[in-house]
């Protein structure tokens, strides 16, 4: 099920929400809106630079991280979500590397786990590791995807908890 939300909703996306849920790994993070033709984009960033591949500092010195949403219209005012990305990058790796991703792909069009918020556990020579989709939200995703208040509550719950047991604790 995809989220969908009103232009209000939309221009709160960028300050009020992303940056609260964001806020235990960053506090100091910045959200910036693209508008493209067919889409918009958020991105979390912490320097000047414009990418939505950017990575921005941790409270953890070793862990950098990426965060994107990607809205596509879908009525006159109307926007669903297609993409949510949380990845998350061991300082000195090449930053295309990752450790962990948290995402969520409500434009795949066949069931599979990617629908659901679900992470990744990247391994550099297994495979299959790092191609597991392990989903967080089997049996409760037309609940949390209802309204885009439950689905914020239910990312910030689980960045929260990558922050805690992940970001925090992980040392070289």
């Amino acid at each position: 099920m995809a989220i969908t939300i009103d232009e209000r909703k939309m221009s709160e996306r960028q300050n009020k929400h992303i940056r609260k849920m964001l806020s235990p790994i960053n506090a100091k993070i910045a959200v910036e809106k693209k508008i493209d033709t067919d889409c918009i984009r958020f991105f979390a960033k912490d320097t000047s630079v414009s990418d939505i591949k950017v990575f921005f500092k941790t409270d953890n010195e070793n862990i950098r991280a990426n965060y994107f949403e990607i809205w596509k219209p879908v009525a006159s005012r109307k926007w669903t979500l297609q993409k949510l990305y949380f990845k998350i990058v061991k300082e000195g790796f090449d930053l295309t590397t990752e450790v962990l991703s948290f995402h969520v792909d409500f434009d795949v069009v066949d069931d599979t786990y990617k629908k659901y918020p679900h992470i990744h556990i990247k391994h550099p020579t297994i495979e299959c590791i790092s191609n597991a989709h392990i989903p967080l939200n089997l049996n409760d995703l037309s609940d949390i995807s209802s309204s885009i208040e439950k689905f914020n509550d239910n990312v910030s719950k689980i960045l929260i908890a990558i922050n805690k047991e992940f970001i925090t604790p992980f040392k070289l």
